[in-house]
This record gives C-alpha cells, structure tokens and sequence, in this order.
C-alpha cells in the first residue's frame, strides 16, 4: 500500500496549487478498531446507532444497537471472503464474490435464498430502488438487475469500456430519492451517473490526486440527497460533489485538517451518520459532520 505517500503527496499539491478547498469538520460517534485476525468489510445501516459490522476474514457479523455491541449480537459465520453486506427491508444481502452469488440473508443471518448470474459472477456492492436490486458485478463491468417482486434477475447493463453507459470494474453503487443510480469505477476513475431509464448521462471527477479529482474511487454515498460523498481507496481521503459533479469540498477532522484513512472502501450513510470501513486500516467509524448543508 502506497496510501500514506500518496495522501502526503495529495496535500502537498493541495498546498501549492492555490486551490480554495472548504473542509467540512466531523464528530466521531462510533470507532471500532481490529487486530491482524480481523478485516472490517462493510457495514449495513439499520438505524441511528443500529448496524452489523460484517468481518470478511472471520465470517461473522456483529450487531450494534445504541452504537454499543449486543451481547448476544454477534454471528459466527460460514461466509467469509465476502465484499459487501447490505440492509434491505429486514433482510441482509451478502456480495459473496468468491462464491459468484449475492446471498440474501433473513434477520437472524440464516441463509434464505441466493442470487446468482453466470459463473462469471463477481458481486461487489447492491442497492435497492422501489422492486429492484442493482447489484454492480465487477469483473464483467455491468450491473445486474434483480426484480424482487418475481425473485429473479431481470437483465443487466453496461459493458466493459470508457464511455458513457460503458464501467471499468465498477465497484459500488448509491441510488438518490429519484432513482438516479452512481456507480463507482476504479479503472475509469470516475463516479457515472445512470438515469432511471438505464441511460448513462454524465460522470464525476477525472484521473489525478488534486482536488477534485480521482485516483481510486471506491465507496459512494449520498448525503441528504444533495451530496456525493466518495471514498478513495489510495489517497485514503473523502471528497463531496454536488449531484451535478461540481467539488465542493472534503471531509475534515476534528481540528479542521483532511481527515485520512489507510484506505476507506465502504462508506454508508443512514441519516445524519456516515460510516467508513477502512479494512486495511483495520477500523470502522461512524462520523457527523459539520457544516454541509
């Protein structure tokens, strides 16, 4: 990992470039750190202070409630190597990508049903809109659709490529209020914005470690519906951009610097708390932030 030289180099163009960049302080509320025999993957929302913090390396999941452990929270799983765990209508949908299947989990995490699409399947991330489930399938660019309502898979989307409409390994997915879907995509760099109509419109950020820009964008998250908070995985540091793909800033810490991370894959909000998943750094945590209207 190359992350430290990296957010290093990252804030020194910052100092030297005459950029104006706003920084958007934040509380920590929650903070979880791990040991060498753990690695943090994701974390499902559920709640305010109510969410499963899933552990790829063990296979087990930990329920929180009020931000603190349940004593009789925690599942000992048969799923590790999995890369995402979602929270969808009291179920959980673990991105099982070596298993090439999503699994769909019921409340108490015993397997109830199975998504799978060609054994090229490489699940990475989902999200649900109204009877749908996007699901981003990494190593054959495209999403994956899932019609909840007939339990099957409905169709798919993209291909491997760099225009509009086209992923580079996309890696994580939000969907706003309208059913405007954001995509991440590592190789190409950018978040790609596709309609409800499956139409790819426009895309976010360009190749680079200024302001602005991308080097390797990972989790994707919207804010009240007006921000789009997006992780780097190398420069290990939060950008926000407004949904029209406009920078507006990053996020900061406490005393007003960048806040930074080894290498922050998942972010998730639920209200007012945005939570990061550092599995390289070997922690998770919810923050608040300031400022960000």
């Amino acid at each position: 990992m190359k992350t430290a030289a990296a957010s290093l180099l990252f804030m020194a163009l910052l100092a030297s470039s005459g950029w104006c960049l706003d920084i958007f302080k934040t509380e920590t509320v929650f903070l979880e750190r791990y040991d060498n025999a753990s690695m943090p993957a994701d974390i499902a929302m559920n709640g305010k202070g109510d969410f499963v913090i899933y552990d790829a390396m063990k296979g087990g999941m930990q329920a929180y409630k009020a931000y603190k452990a349940r004593g009789d929270g925690y599942y000992d799983g048969l799923f590790k190597g999995g890369v995402c765990l979602v929270a969808q209508d009291k179920l959980y949908y673990l991105c099982d990508s070596p298993g090439k299947r999503v699994l769909i989990l019921d409340k108490n995490f015993k397997p109830s049903g199975e998504i799978k699409d060609g054994p090229k399947f490489d699940p990475t991330d989902a999200v649900k809109y109204k009877n749908r489930l996007f699901i981003v399938d990494n190593d054959n660019h495209r999403l994956v659709i899932f019609d909840m309502k007939n339990k099957s898979v409905s169709g798919s989307f993209g291909k491997r490529g760099s225009e509009l409409g086209s992923f580079s390994y996309p890696f994580s997915i939000a969907v706003d209020n309208d059913g405007y879907v954001f995509v991440s995509e590592v190789i190409n760099t950018r978040l790609q914005m596709i309609t409800p109509a499956m139409k790819g419109t426009y895309s976010i950020g360009k190749w680079g470690v200024e302001a602005g820009q991308l080097y390797r964008p990972k989790g994707v998250a919207i804010y009240k519906n007006k921000y789009l908070i997006v992780s780097d995985g190398y420069l290990g540091v939060l950008q926000i951009f407004d949904m029209n793909g406009n920078f507006v800033g990053a996020l900061g810490d406490a005393s007003g610097g960048i806040k930074r991370y080894e290498s922050p894959t998942r972010i998730r909000i639920y209200g007012d708390d945005l939570a990061v998943v550092d599995p390289y750094g070997r922690l998770v945590e919810i923050l608040r932030i300031g400022g960000l209207e």
